[in-house]
């Protein structure tokens, strides 16, 4: 069994009553002694110390009410002086004093100041502390009312209390272990000293703070300052704490530079549970700064997050992050993993924040970003111009620098980061054309520039974007077409010989924009696209491709004749090509189109593309399931039958017909319905027109 365990043993067996000392005082006040004795030998480690006080002093409460309901306690008080050992003498005559201040007032500052002086005596920091910790039960029985002499007491007990924690030794294999567990009942000590009434604010941080801290920082035993420091701050509420900062900061700058910065790390902790004043911040601010070089990295960009933390409750929080950015200038790189992910942390909650525009104006903060290594640069960058994106507009030439000098890794980076870097046209304002056209050549020059001009693969991810961005301006802002495009003609020109498939789709898009813009370049899009097509080989890209052209057709809708030649090479290919269901539906969209121009309508031309559609559709109606396609066929014709003679009443009849014999109400009931609504249609026109009556349905 260990010596703890026998100690403790020996605690519980231990008797003691009122009624025992009624009984047989002298035998019960030996038992008292020899409990206390067990904390006048071995035991040097602190914690098992501590457990040892803890079960002692409750079993001894009853020694206290004794001595309290005696009629003669300095009688009791007078005999226990006569213990052998010091330390039995001093915790049975406070036992005593408890008893006799409870029932007997006027004794009180002579007790006091006889047990301070006792207490002198006892000179193993341990014991000290222990006995400066029990005497704290003398505060709470003491009158409110006596001043000097209590107030006196209090303040000598914390000193007393703090310098026996100072001067543990120092050789103990687990010093600084022992020294923290120590600080447990040193905390309770000061947090005694601040609850007391008699203690004013005032007196604590003129008198009884300063004091302490100059008890701490002259110690000879530099391990224990810092945590003893630790224990004082910890146990001080943070407005009072934020009241004596100037005396905190100094006391810290006067410990080893690890030590102070740690400490500084826990003073700004606690700062972050109440409002920080300008003139402390910048205190704080200055303090840190010094520190700097003098740190690890991962540490000092730790601590920079907790004064992130306080700037964000202070008074001016944007002004005094802003501040906190300041302290990153002079940190060395590259960073260590560590370095760098507290570097994140820092960024992050600005970068998630409403302020980030205010941000990316600071310089401080965008020397912070660019503080990170380039593999996490790149994903930091997106995520900036992502929340940009969402919450704020580009308006001019130097926001746009500030932002490219956070994302230009962008551009750096691989040629899908540079298409996400684009999006930085798209949130550009419009209201300055000249502001809009500085900017998209600056951001063009980072994506595709000289730099990447022989880059097939780069200038593929890129011109898209640029495209569809220049667009987007010239719907916006009128003044902006003529520059918008020209510049479309220039990107698909490129693109044409990198990708022919997207540049027919992305050209036929805008060769109907330009077109609704009146500009005629819209013709030289179109060659583009056609050429483009031709150089396609892949059949699955042709139809792609094919598909996209169709959408040219809507520029017949505008009346313009050239666009005629176009239509009809795009209607040959698709009789060759489109072979699917859908292909089929949308070359009779393209038919209807053709047909409904009244500009350029051409009869005949329509029934042969219907014809065509409807040899096309013969060619895909294997099952039920196609069979919707020949009812929108149908409908098609339909449309055109009443104003196109050359539809022949024939067709129309065999359409009906082939429907009838495949269509089955139950296995597709909105066709079904659909047809059934055409056919009544039918007969009712047959009542208004002769040409109707020959339709057999």
């Amino acid at each position: 069994m260990s010596e703890l365990s026998e100690t403790i043993k020996k605690i519980e067996l231990k008797q003691i009553s009122i009624e025992m000392f009624i009984d047989n005082e002298e035998d019960t006040v030996k038992s008292v002694s020899d409990l206390f004795d067990l904390l006048s030998d071995g035991h040097s480690i602190p914690k098992d110390y501590h457990l040892i006080y803890l079960m002692i002093t409750k079993k001894v409460n009853p020694f206290i009410h004794y001595s309290k309901n005696l009629i003669n306690p300095m009688q009791l008080y007078e005999k226990v002086q006569f213990q052998m050992k010091v330390l039995i003498r001093v915790y049975e005559m406070i036992c005593v004093a408890k008893g006799i201040i409870q029932n007997k007032p006027e004794y009180q500052d002579e007790l006091l100041e006889d047990l301070l002086e006792f207490s002198k005596c006892i000179y193993s920091p341990v014991k000290s502390l222990f006995i400066h910790h029990f005497m704290l039960g003398l505060i709470a029985v003491c009158e409110k009312k006596t001043d000097r002499s209590l107030y006196r007491f209090i303040i000598t007990n914390t000193l007393e209390a703090t310098k026996a924690v100072l001067r543990h030794d120092n050789s103990h294999r687990n010093k600084v272990e022992d020294i923290i567990e120590m600080c447990y009942p040193l905390k309770e000590v000061y947090e005694a000293l601040i609850s007391c009434q008699l203690i004013s604010t005032e007196s604590l941080l003129t008198e009884i703070i300063p004091l302490l801290l100059g008890e701490i920082v002259g110690a000879s035993h530099d391990f224990s300052k810092p945590i003893v420091l630790s224990a004082l701050m910890d146990s001080l509420p943070p407005t009072l704490l934020l009241e004596g900062l100037n005396s905190f900061v100094s006391s810290i700058q006067q410990l080893e530079n690890d030590s102070a910065f740690s400490r500084l790390g826990e003073l700004i902790k606690i700062l972050t549970r109440t409002s920080v004043s300008a003139p402390d911040f910048i205190l704080l601010v200055k303090v840190i700064a010094r520190y700097c070089e003098f740190i690890e990295t991962d540490v000092f960009i730790s601590l920079l997050q907790s004064l992130y933390q306080v700037a964000r409750i202070s008074q001016s929080p944007l002004e005094f992050t802003l501040k906190v950015f300041s302290l990153v200038s002079p940190i060395p790189t590259p960073l260590s993993n560590t370095s760098t992910t507290n570097l994140w942390n820092l960024l992050r909650q600005p970068i998630d924040s409403i302020e980030l525009k205010y941000f990316i104006k600071n310089e401080s903060f965008r020397t912070a970003v660019k503080k990170l290594p380039e593999d996490r640069a790149v994903p930091v960058a997106k995520k900036i111009l992502e929340n940009y994106s969402t919450k704020f507009i580009i308006e001019s030439d130097e926001e746009m620098n500030n932002m490219l000098d956070v994302c230009r890794q962008l551009f750096n980076s691989t040629s899908e980061d540079a298409e996400k870097g684009l999006r930085m046209i798209h949130i550009t304002s419009l209201k300055d054309p000249q502001i809009f056209k500085s900017i998209f050549n600056n951001l063009t020059e980072q994506a595709i520039g000289i730099k990447w001009q022989n880059d097939k693969n780069r200038l593929n991810w890129c011109i898209p974007p640029l495209v569809f961005a220049l667009l987007k301006a010239g719907r916006v802002q009128e003044s902006l077409r003529d520059f918008s495009s020209d510049l479309i003609i220039k990107y698909c020109n490129i693109l044409k010989g990198i990708d022919a498939g997207k540049t027919v789709r992305i050209g036929s898009q805008a060769a109907v924009t330009l077109a609704e813009w009146k500009s005629m370049k819209y013709k030289d899009l179109l060659i583009i696209c056609w050429e483009a097509y031709g150089d396609i080989s892949n059949s699955i890209e042709q139809e792609k491709s094919l598909l996209a052209m169709i959408g040219i057709v809507n520029i017949i809708n505008v009346g313009i004749t050239e666009a005629i030649d176009l239509r009809t090479n795009v209607e040959l290919k698709a009789i060759g090509l489109l072979k699917t269901v859908q292909k089929c539906e949308l070359s009779c969209k393209c038919a209807s189109l053709a047909g409904c121009t009244s500009k350029i309508r051409n009869d005949k031309h329509v029934f042969e593309l219907l014809k065509n559609t409807a040899k096309m559709g013969s060619d895909v109606i294997q099952s039920i399931e196609n069979i919707h396609l020949f009812v929108l066929i149908l409908n098609y014709f339909m449309i055109h039958f009443t104003t196109n003679k050359e539809i022949p009443v024939e067709l129309i009849s065999k359409l009906i017909l082939l429907i009838k014999n495949v269509i089955i109400q139950e296995t597709d009931p909105q066709t079904y319905a659909f047809f059934m609504n055409t056919l009544l249609e039918i007969k009712i026109r047959k009542e208004l027109s002769p040409r109707y009556q020959q339709i057999q349905c």
